[in-house]
């Protein structure tokens, strides 16, 4: 069939990923690269097979720490996918959030934001209709937050953070472990902005849902498991304050 014949390369890919799937990085990367090439040479760069190269190996690139190379092939799967199927495409979208993140690897926040902030937009536009908050959008809402957290832009990821908590409570329950979380974000942001008493309180309620979650959801905790839990929260309280209050004087 020829090293370039659509079956050839179908196969190739697939071998690709199952090194990729084993942490074989180093062997999935030249037999991406493989495929790359010969997609570009019969099919053409913008083929959709020629983009889905793009995109794994932009994410095997990544996965072995090479973050400008990872967003080079991101950024060319995106044009792309944003000429052949649009810019609000979930297929495009899900490429716009790898790229954030390959991004933020590499310390670009702002590039990561803004990513992040279009493809919030976009699945939201998908999901406005739904009847239920919808899990994708809840996490890159959390993933958007964090990345604002980490800037000190505490204000904006709190409401973001906010948001993320209460759909993540009607889609999972009271016992999911994004809301847990999430709810520990939000414990750690009001303590930032000096909303001990708040944020205390958040993180205490974020500590039980994760020992609720652990003894299995609507079990009260007993014996050993409450005591450990309290020793932490009493500890990570007091060091709240003390640090607070070194802060202030």
């Amino acid at each position: 069939m020829g090293d370039d014949h659509p079956l050839t390369l179908i196969a190739i890919s697939n071998l690709a990923n199952v090194f990729r799937k084993t942490n074989e990085n180093d062997k999935a990367l030249d037999l991406f690269e493989s495929a790359m090439k010969g997609n570009e040479k019969t099919k053409g760069v913008d083929h959709a097979d020629t983009l889905s190269a793009y995109s794994d190996l932009a994410c095997v690139y990544e996965s072995l720490g090479f973050h400008d190379k990872a967003i080079l092939y991101y950024h060319k799967a995106l044009r792309g996918q944003e000429a052949s199927l649009g810019r609000d495409h979930l297929v495009t979208l899900t490429t716009a959030n790898e790229l954030g993140a390959a991004y933020y690897s590499k310390g670009a926040l702002e590039m990561c934001v803004k990513l992040y902030q279009r493809v919030l937009a976009g699945r939201k536009k998908h999901h406005k209709d739904d009847l239920v908050p919808n899990e994708s959008v809840l996490d890159t809402m959390n993933n958007l937050a964090l990345v604002l957290k980490k800037m000190g832009r505490l204000e904006e990821a709190l409401a973001l953070f906010d948001d993320a908590a209460k759909g993540y409570e009607t889609v999972q329950g009271e016992y999911g472990v994004d809301l847990a979380m999430t709810m520990s974000n939000i414990g750690d942001i009001l303590v930032d902005l000096d909303d001990l008493d708040r944020g205390t309180e958040t993180l205490r309620h974020a500590l039980d849902l994760q020992v609720s979650r652990k003894l299995g959801a609507g079990r009260v905790s007993s014996g050993a498991s409450i005591e450990r839990s309290e020793t932490m929260l009493v500890n990570i309280i007091y060091y709240v304050k003390e640090m607070h209050c070194c802060a202030g004087s």
